[in-house]
């Protein structure tokens, strides 16, 4: 049986949730979630942010989450391109797109998997 147990941490201007899952053989596996910032798109426009000093031994997943509401159409899209700036660092580039004809906020969250 696994069993969930969330604690929330506050790191620096940014949210950052931990996920301590006991699995059979008595690891712990953790994983962090947060967001790493907040935007904001005009109709139909893409933009694309970067954010920096990840660690490459860490598998990271980047998701995209509207806080506009519009019940009718997906709003965005995005994609992820990884840049390894160092030996010990990751860049992240997010390109998001406005799929809407109507100005669109959201925050760009992560998931560290390990």
């Amino acid at each position: 049986m696994r069993v969930l147990l969330l604690t929330l941490d506050r790191v620096a201007s940014f949210s950052c949730e931990r996920a301590r899952i006991p699995v059979s053989d008595g690891d712990v596996q953790i994983m962090n979630t947060g967001v790493q910032w907040t935007g904001s798109l005009n109709p139909n426009e893409t933009k694309t942010w970067s954010t920096f000093n990840w660690n490459p031994a860490s598998h990271v997943v980047w998701y995209i989450t509207p806080t506009s509401v519009n019940a009718t159409v997906p709003e965005l899209q995005w994609t992820v391109a990884v840049e390894r700036a160092s030996a010990t660092a990751c860049t992240y580039w997010i390109t998001v797109q406005n799929l809407t004809d109507a100005a669109v906020t959201f925050e760009g969250r992560y998931a560290i998997l390990n």
